[in-house]
């Protein structure tokens, strides 16, 4: 049965075991009487803030929406144990490293896909041979070697790399290596297959309604431990105060990314406890050099990033979601090295008025930044708005939905985008792409070019000593810090409310819960 992860991993906020609300009256062990289990009789209802885009786990510009559907559908051959932070076999029983570029992996028998069908590695290389070819996949496949990988018998399969690739099992748990049925893709049209996905997992897709839900049944036949509940069912709500709303009056039971402005009033609530743990997922700034050339200019982009009081600026629009971000890695990813003193930005309006003048941007210039509709983007963006015309930068912000944010940022149509990066496999090689002087828009979002970059990406790509690798990951990192091809906002974390009545909340640091493991405190 699974728990709650680890103190380490999730922190319960401060007094939250200890309902503020303490003229109710609540049952032993803190759950109200008479409350009911969930909104809806052997049913999970969850909400969250966008609507999904598309259902294509290899698809072009998956996003947080996608994914946290994705992974009640579709499974990989491993995933992260988010008690212990191992990797542990999924879809795969096992795997074998043959040799510097071969992984042979063994899949489980007898795992069915929802329409009957057994699983076997005919779909594993047809997922592998998609995902080489796919527009926003190529960090976590452009080391695989597609053509060369072989399938051995029904459930084995060799899965061979360019080079010596020492992050391919960490990047196999990243949701581009969800496994699809070969035959579904192939015999349905592709508009379909993208809003009626069919995979392996806990729960079986059964509706979509446009702009309100996705709704999924019990996997009968599933191969590992069923759902508790029958009925799964997420809703697009996208407003926060509504959102949290419907959580607070137990319209709901579950509510992925709750914002920092709810976070005291839902503390003072006995129906709910709310969780904040360390998340993968960075808030960032991308600076378009490709097409502005005011933003090529290194000093232009430390200038910025002088003029921002970042550490009250967090505090104000993301609370206790996030912290400060000193770099572009993770604080919560293996290879994260903390900033150095000598490298840290401290405000300082003068030397970033001097950047401003030795680049030749005394005057500033006119630009755009585009965010996601949600309250502590716009509220950043609306703080760098007024910290950046200290340097007569005229900033105009365009608030937008997620599927347009993604469209403008991946065919460059941007001057500043204020958005958030998922650093799902926890490992340095992540990062490969979002800075690389061949990748296109799709991944190096500002088009960025730097030999410097591309050398250390790819030593760090190829090294087989742990030791050397991290002295890599540590001399990128200190590039792109003085760099700044994105600048660096926050680290967030994760967080979550859920009904006082439920517990076996499987959360991971991409706040991508696993509905399946959600069952009434009653039935541990």
């Amino acid at each position: 049965m699974k728990k709650l992860t680890s103190i380490l991993a999730i922190v319960l906020i401060a007094s939250m075991s200890v309902f503020a609300g303490g003229s109710k009256e609540s049952s032993e062990g803190g759950v109200p009487a008479g409350l009911p289990v969930t909104a809806v009789e052997d049913t999970l209802t969850v909400a969250m803030v966008s609507e999904a885009a598309q259902l294509d786990p290899q698809g072009n510009a998956v996003t947080q929406p996608d994914a946290i559907i994705n992974v009640q559908v579709y499974e990989g051959l491993m995933r992260m144990n988010n008690e212990t932070n191992e990797i542990e076999p999924w879809l795969a029983e096992s795997w074998e490293q043959i040799d510097d570029q071969t992984l042979r992996v063994k899949l489980r028998e007898g795992v069915l896909w929802h329409d009957g069908t057994e699983l076997t590695t005919e779909d594993v290389l047809f997922t592998i041979q998609r995902g080489v070819k796919s527009a926003s996949k190529t960090y976590c496949w452009s080391a695989v070697d597609a053509a060369n990988c072989e399938i051995i018998d029904k459930y084995t399969i060799d899965i061979r790399t360019f080079g010596p690739y020492p992050a391919l099992i960490p990047m196999m748990v990243d949701n581009g290596w969800l496994i699809i049925n070969k035959n579904y893709f192939e015999s349905h049209d592709y508009n379909y297959f993208i809003r009626h996905p069919m995979g392996t997992g806990p729960y079986v897709f059964k509706e979509w309604v446009a702009g309100d839900s996705v709704s999924f049944v019990r996997n009968e036949n599933y191969w590992g431990e069923k759902p508790y509940f029958k009925n799964l069912v997420i809703r697009t709500i996208a407003d926060d105060t509504t959102r949290s709303l419907a959580l607070e009056t137990g319209e709901v039971d579950y509510v992925i990314g709750i914002q920092n402005s709810q976070i005291e009033y839902l503390q003072n609530t006995d129906i709910c406890n709310v969780y904040l743990f360390p998340g993968m997922t960075l808030e960032y700034i991308i600076c378009n050099g490709a097409k502005h050339p005011e933003l090529d200019d290194v000093r232009v982009r430390q200038a910025l990033r002088y003029a921002m009081d970042l550490e009250g600026m967090v505090k104000l629009a993301y609370g206790a979601t996030a912290s400060p971000a000193d770099g572009i890695v993770t604080s919560a990813n293996q290879f994260y090295v903390p900033c150095p003193d000598d490298q840290k930005y401290t405000y300082d309006l003068e030397k970033a008025k001097q950047l401003m003048a030795e680049a030749g941007y005394a005057d500033g210039f006119d630009a755009t930044i585009i965010c996601k509709d949600s309250s502590d983007r716009v509220a950043m963006c609306e703080m760098l708005k007024n910290a950046w015309a200290e340097l007569n930068v005229n900033l105009e912000i365009q608030v937008m939905d997620i599927a347009s944010y993604y469209d403008k940022v991946q065919t460059g149509d941007t001057w500043f985008a204020l958005g958030g990066f998922v650093c799902l496999a926890n490992d340095g090689d992540m990062y490969y792409d979002n800075f690389y002087s061949t990748a296109g828009f799709s991944q190096n979002y500002g088009g960025y070019k730097n030999p410097e970059y591309d050398k250390l990406a790819d030593a760090g790509r190829y090294e087989m000593d742990s030791e050397k690798r991290k002295e890599i990951y540590a001399d990128m990192q200190v590039l792109l810090r003085d760099e700044l091809p994105w600048i660096p906002v926050a680290f967030v974390n994760e967080t979550v409310g859920v009904r006082a009545t439920l517990t076996g909340m499987d959360l991971d640091k991409n706040g991508q819960p696993r509905f399946q493991f959600v069952r009434p405190i009653e039935a541990e």
